[in-house]
C-alpha cells in the first residue's frame, strides 16, 4: 500500500487520512522529519519510477506535496538502508545521510530549491537503522552508525564541518532519538541485560557532552518496531511502537513518561493501518 500523510489519536491508536496516497514511493520507518514553521512533514523514500530515493515534504493540513527532490545517490541494499533524514528547525533546510559502500555521506538540502551542498563523510555504515537527530541548539546531528558489530555514537556539527564525537560506546544500546527542547537532551529507548540472559527495555537520556543517564525501565515491552519515536514536550511524554516479549502479539503505541518511563497509554496498532514513522507536531518556536 503507498504511504499517505494521516494524523493518529495517541489515546486510541486510530488514523485519520488528511491527503492522497504518494504513488511510486517505497518509505522505510521512521526516514521523516517535520517542518512546524512551515507545517510540512518530510519523508525520504524511494521513487520506483526513477529507482532514487526522492525527498518529499507534505502538508501537515491537506497532505498535499509541496516538494518532490529526487536524491542524487541510490539505494545501497534494501529500502533506506544507510539513510538519515532531520530538519534543521532553524533554517528550513534538511540534512540527510546516505551510505554508498565506502562512506558514509551528510548533505544539507535546500528543498524549495533542490540544491545539495555536502558537509562531511565518515567511513562507517548504517546497516540496519535510520536513528538519528539533531540538537539545534548545539548543531550537533547525531547518528547511529555499524563498527564491526558495534553500534557507537556520533555526532557532526553541521555549522564547522567537525565530527565533535565519534565511537561513542551506546551504553544503554539506545536505538530510538529525538531532541526534547524543554531540556536540551536527547531521549531514546535502548536496553540492557539482565544476569540470567534475558533484556528490558529502558528510556535513557542523552546530553550534548556525550553523557547518558538511564530515566527507568518500560515494563512488560520488549521487541521495538525499528527506531520508532517521537515526543510531546509539553506533556513530557515519548511516543513508539512496541510489542511484548512474544513475537506474536500485537504492536502498541505506547506513551511513556519522561520522567519516570512509566507507560500510561497503550492502544493496539493495527497490521492494516501499522505506521511507517510517527512524529508529534509540538508547534514549537525556533524562528
Amino acid at each position: 500500500m503507498p504511504p499517505r500523510l494521516s494524523k493518529i489519536d495517541p489515546s486510541t491508536g486510530k488514523p485519520e487520512q488528511i491527503g492522497p496516497s504518494i504513488v511510486n514511493l517505497v518509505q522505510s520507518a521512521q526516514l521523516s522529519s517535520v517542518n512546524e514553521k512551515n507545517q510540512i512533514y518530510y519523508v525520504l523514500g524511494l521513487n520506483t519510477t526513477d529507482s532514487h530515493p526522492h525527498l518529499i515534504g507534505l502538508h501537515l493540513n491537506n497532505g498535499s506535496i509541496l516538494y518532490n527532490v529526487a536524491m542524487p545517490f541510490k539505494e545501497y541494499s534494501y529500502v533506506g538502508i544507510g539513510q538519515t533524514i532531520n530538519v534543521d528547525p532553524v533554517s528550513g533546510d534538511v540534512f540527510v545521510s546516505w551510505f554508498d559502500t565506502t562512506v558514509h555521506n551528510i548533505a544539507r538540502v535546500v528543498p524549495k530549491t533542490g540544491a545539495l551542498t555536502p558537509i562531511s563523510t565518515i567511513g562507517y555504515n548504517d546497516f540496519y537503522t535510520s536513528a538519528s537527530c539533531f540538537d539545534p541548539v548545539n548543531r550537533l546531528l547525531w547518528m547511529q552508525l555499524l563498527d564491526h558489530r558495534q553500534v557507537p555514537l556520533f555526532a557532526l556539527n553541521v555549522e564547522t564541518k567537525q565530527w565533535v564525537y565519534s565511537n561513542v560506546n551506546n551504553t544503554f544500546n539506545m536505538q530510538t532519538f529525538d531532541f526534547d527542547s524543554e531540556t536540551g537532551l536527547i531521549y531514546g529507548i535502548g536496553y540492557v541485560l539482565k544476569p540470567e540472559g534475558q533484556y528490558a527495555r529502558v528510556l535513557v537520556s542523552l546530553n550534548s557532552s556525550a553523557a547518558f543517564s538511564l530515566v527507568g525501565t518500560i515494563d512488560g515491552y520488549g521487541i521495538l518496531n525499528a527506531d520508532m519515536a517521537t515526543i510531546d514536550v509539553k506533556n513530557r511524554k515519548l511516543y513508539s511502537v512496541l510489542q511484548e516479549y512474544k513475537h506474536d502479539s500485537p504492536f502498541h503505541l505506547i506513551s511513556v513518561d519522561l520522567n519516570t518511563a512509566t507507560v500510561s497509554t497503550h492502544p493496539e496498532v493495527k497490521r492494516e493501518t501499522f505506521p511507517r514513522s510517527i512524529e508529534f507536531i509540538n508547534d514549537e518556536k525556533w524562528y
